[in-house]
């Protein structure tokens, strides 16, 4: 006998009004769009303004707005038209998260601030994307990719491994203020499953990033009264980059005691193997400069000898050869 089973998404049922533009908020409703979550995304009549940004097959539909705005469905409203507004406020009752990423006074303004829409609907989950949190000395600026990787300590840390304050060439504080935004929310939710509750949550970039990066660049001033530098050292030495071979580059990363010491053998320096600077995790972080130094200096048909190692001792992927 045959039976036909169904199967719901994670977020099946869920409403999500999406007042978010560009990649930070897109990108974060576009995950739990992915969950299954009814995602309407409203936009004024100017659109948003990633629907024009780079190559597109169709107008207003740009590669990077498609590429954080799937299974979303879309309405043009202006919200400074009192019809408008009414309409959006039909859709509060019904949904269970608005999220935006308007400068909170402007919401307020518009008589959209979270107090007065967790009043109409106490079960709303009320997400604020903000450039930076409510009570600081930046609250309620806007806030775009570049500015927040320079505040949050990204290009200074570039230009100690580079000599050049640069930022990464992606647009890291929107796509990790993103997840982390779409974790909050999804917080929000099974919390609201225990309480019955909605309520007011806020997302701020400059906050978030700062976190993100001092996980381990903060380094030993986690330690009261600790000397060491802020830098995680082993990332930031100019030796942290693929190695040119005969015929491309390699990417490796030994980690371990036992990956290091099995690298030293079959490299042909079993000498830094009894190293007292390099057979020690604590040790080897120190002087991982020194180390990737002399690595980088090898042949590079030395090198080639780690591709035959286990997988579980050396991660090596090739990269495509750019000679």
């Amino acid at each position: 006998m045959n039976k036909t089973t169904t199967t719901t998404t994670a977020l099946d049922g869920i409403k999500i009004l999406d007042l978010t533009s560009v990649v930070f908020g897109p990108y974060a409703s576009q995950i739990l769009a992915d969950y299954g979550a009814e995602v309407i995304k409203v936009e004024s009549p100017e659109g948003d303004s990633t629907r024009n940004t780079g190559p597109r097959l169709e107008e207003g539909l740009s590669a990077i707005f498609l590429g954080v705005n799937r299974n979303k469905k879309s309405i043009c409203l202006n919200l400074k038209d009192s019809d408008a507004k009414e309409a959006l406020l039909k859709l509060v009752d019904q949904a269970d998260v608005l999220m935006h990423s308007v400068r909170p006074q402007k919401m307020l303004a518009l008589g959209l601030d979270h107090e007065t829409l967790l009043k109409r609907n106490p079960k709303l989950i009320y997400a604020g994307l903000h450039g930076f949190g409510n009570g600081g000395a930046y609250a309620g600026r806007p806030a775009y990719d570049d500015i927040i990787q320079g505040l949050s300590g990204i290009a200074d840390i570039m230009t100690i491994q580079s000599g050049t304050p640069r930022y990464l060439p992606t647009i890291a504080a929107d796509k990790t203020c993103g997840i982390a935004a779409a974790h909050a929310i999804l917080a929000a939710l099974f919390q609201r499953e225990r309480t019955g509750q909605g309520q007011f949550i806020e997302i701020p970039m400059f906050e978030t990033m700062t976190s993100y990066v001092l996980v381990e660049h903060l380094y030993g001033h986690h330690l009261p009264g600790h000397s060491d530098e802020i830098g995680y050292p082993r990332v930031l030495t100019e030796w942290r980059k693929p190695y040119q071979t005969q015929d491309g580059y390699v990417c490796m990363m030994p980690y371990t005691d036992k990956h290091w010491q099995t690298f030293f053998k079959e490299s042909g320096h079993p000498q830094y193997a009894v190293d007292e600077r390099f057979t020690k995790i604590s040790a080897r972080t120190k002087y991982i400069a020194s180390l990737a130094a002399k690595i980088a200096a090898s042949p590079a048909p030395i090198l080639l000898v780690g591709i035959g190692l286990s997988p579980a001792m050396l991660c090596l992927i090739i990269v495509k050869s750019l000679a």
